[in-house]
């Protein structure tokens, strides 16, 4: 089951890399059409920062530090430093859940995700 949620991140990591690098021109990353408020970019950097936080850093104990406002705030971040996070994602992610064993997985989640839990 492990090998499948690692197989499982790997692959939509390497979708959400390919949807970025399809942006042409790059600035459209940034764009906001119609009634959609969040840009593809923001988008990009906030699953970033959700995976590094609620598997890279609770669950693989790494130091990552997340800045959950600027994943909605910064703008116009280059393309290929967007892409070079969801690969360092890739990496952190993999690494995380590798270390983790099937009892682990049975386990509840280690932090307290909302506060209405």
């Amino acid at each position: 089951m492990l090998a499948d949620f690692i197989v499982i991140y790997d692959r939509d990591l390497i979708r959400l890399k390919n949807e970025i690098q399809a942006f042409t021109p790059a600035a459209n990353l940034w764009r906001i059409t119609g009634q959609v408020t969040n840009t593809a970019g923001n988008l990009g950097l906030h699953l970033v920062g959700n995976l590094k936080t609620y598997i890279g850093k609770n669950l693989g104990n790494n130091a990552y530090v997340r800045d959950r406002e600027a994943e909605f705030s910064l703008k116009n971040v280059p393309q290929e430093k967007l892409i070079q996070q969801i690969e360092e994602t890739r990496q952190v992610v993999a690494a995380a859940l590798q270390k983790l064993d099937n009892a682990q997985l049975a386990n509840t989640y280690p932090k307290k995700l909302w506060a209405i839990l």
